[in-house]
């Protein structure tokens, strides 16, 4: 299961991070903006915010429906014990 959550992470941030995907951003953010560099960097700031918002709720949609309740459950326990395996490693090396 770990590894289908691993798969969905990895599409889920190139969609985010696709060159196709930045070009749009930034040619909508150059069209807003009118010039004003402040107002560039808050709206590209604002774009990624909602780009990735975006692509981790289709992620996590299409996870609820590609794999049964249960399938889900596991997949989520996996995680949390290997987010936690990390965390004692990161503080032992600390």
């Amino acid at each position: 299961m770990i590894a289908t959550a691993i798969k969905i992470q990895q599409a889920t941030q190139f969609a985010v991070t696709d060159h196709e995907t930045m070009s749009m951003a930034r040619d909508i953010a150059l069209e807003l903006a009118d010039g004003d560099r402040n107002k560039l960097e808050r709206i590209a700031e604002l774009m990624f915010m909602y780009s990735a918002h975006l692509a981790s709720a289709t992620a996590t949609a299409v996870t609820f429906a590609i794999l049964p309740e249960t399938d889900f459950n596991s997949m989520v326990d996996e995680i949390r014990e290997f987010d936690t395996l990390t965390q004692q490693v990161e503080s032992e090396n600390n």
